[in-house]
């Protein structure tokens, strides 16, 4: 698995919070001829807030990882095509 890193706002109420979310994604394989799409689960690790855990709402949660899901496969394609030995 992979652990990816990114930014985005969680509003409650009208205060403004700047949050950085984690989460990891395994590879994704694609469809082939011969076999479907695989891969690509995602886990949430963490959001974070000033360097702390954020505690998040049930339906923050489930926007945040729906954010990680639509994020997963381009996030995956970059990290597998970036020269990561070096």
């Amino acid at each position: 698995m992979a652990t990816f890193t990114f930014d985005t706002e969680i509003i409650r109420d009208e205060e403004v919070f700047l949050v950085e979310v984690e989460y990891a994604c395994n590879a994704i394989v694609p469809e082939t001829y011969y076999q479907p799409a695989e891969g690509g689960e995602v886990e949430l690790i963490g959001v974070y807030c000033d360097d702390a855990d954020f505690e998040l709402t049930q339906d923050e949660e489930d926007e945040i990882y729906e954010m990680c899901r639509d994020r997963a496969e381009k996030d995956w394609n970059e990290f597998k095509n970036t020269d990561w030995r070096n």
